[in-house]
């Protein structure tokens, strides 16, 4: 019945969950901790009142300890168990945001050492019966690197994280409407030709509150979404020789942590890459065979400070397949300051893009 519910520790770079002899429940990194909402909700359930176990004992009795349940949807709960007696900062009807403190980790109920119990339910009871769902996005730590998953289940006796953000890369690609970003771009064709030009973008939102970038010189628009955790184009329509189109490739998936030597994959629909022609043919025959793919990968290269930093170097690529075959690249250098994009060097077929932010 809780087959797909998470128990979380924290552990030390040695992977001790606990300091000196772990006799007592203030040796574990994890006891004490603020435990926080998953997602915004109404909180329908709260148990409190159960003491902390002694190390190796159980509560065979209150078997889930003090817990908590949150209400986000009408179908999705969550539950949050073995949580401190009397540490909870939220009451039974009150509305919470995602991130917000709900109590501290403990050692009550069916608890030997202390940890946090995590599941999602469809029902607001207690001991509900798990739900097998996904976490929206994640770091998943291997050795010393990390690895962002998204709509993904932490597996047993991985190292999971949130994704710690940047306030750089969130303030770069923050997108408001209203706003306007200028570009000086200069071109440098195969042919040596130069062309230099300064583009206005504004972002806009429409009738659904979809927002996205509009190009008026080349009549393009680039539609994206930003969580808060990643920035992620949905969707480009109009000129694909147009700067606005590199953009929405140089951008397309960016997770807003910096992790250095982190790579973010991804693939762009068909549809938004290739021509109609290929299209047409890929429609004909896609109950047999997927043969155009665009695959995207961003790489984190470096930032010149991690606790406040002022530079950080990206770099992108997006490949065209057609049969599993690259029939173009487009690569991306993005600089990243305290600005916003402040430089991005674009390169395929010969041919150089340089773009500088001008706001």
């Amino acid at each position: 019945e809780w087959r797909h519910a998470w128990d979380l520790i924290i552990n030390d770079e040695n992977g001790n969950q606990y300091q000196s002899e772990g006799d007592i429940c203030n040796d574990y990194y994890c006891y004490g901790k603020p435990v926080v909402a998953p997602a915004d909700g109404t909180i329908v359930e709260i148990i409190d009142g159960v003491e902390d176990n002694l190390i190796g004992d159980i509560n065979t009795i209150n078997n889930w300890g003090n817990s908590i349940i949150i209400k986000h949807t009408e179908y999705l709960f969550s539950q949050l168990s073995h949580l401190k007696n009397a540490s909870f900062k939220v009451k039974k009807g009150e509305l919470v945001k995602k991130g917000q403190a709900l109590a501290l980790c403990g050692n009550s109920g069916r608890s030997p050492y202390p940890h946090l119990h995590f599941q999602l339910q469809a029902t607001p009871f207690i001991g509900s019966q798990t739900i097998d769902y996904s976490i929206a996005h994640y770091m998943q730590k291997n050795n010393s690197a990390y690895k962002l998953k998204s709509f993904s289940k932490p597996e047993k006796s991985q190292i999971v994280s949130n994704i710690k953000t940047n306030n750089l890369l969130q303030t770069a690609l923050h997108f408001i409407p209203g706003q306007t970003i200028k570009f000086d771009v200069v071109s440098i064709t195969k042919e040596t030709q130069t062309k230099k030009e300064s583009i206005t973008w504004d972002v806009e939102t429409d009738i659904y509150n979809n927002t996205y970038i509009h190009c008026k010189k080349s009549g393009s628009f680039a539609y994206l979404k930003n969580d808060g955790l990643l920035h992620y184009f949905t969707y480009f329509e109009g000129d694909k020789n147009s700067f606005l189109y590199y953009f929405f490739l140089s951008f397309y998936k960016v997770e807003l942590g910096f992790y250095e030597e982190l790579y973010v994959n991804d693939k762009i629909p068909p549809n938004i890459i290739f021509n109609k022609k290929n299209m047409f043919i890929q429609d004909f025959i896609a109950p047999f065979k997927i043969f155009l793919n665009a695959e995207y990968l961003m790489k984190y290269i470096s930032i010149d400070d991690e606790f406040m930093p002022t530079k950080i170097k990206l770099e992108s690529k997006t490949n065209l397949k057609i049969f599993n075959k690259t029939k173009k690249s487009f690569s991306s250098h993005i600089c990243i300051n305290e600005k916003g994009v402040n430089e991005l060097n674009i390169f395929f077929d010969k041919t150089q893009i340089k773009a500088k932010c001008i706001n």
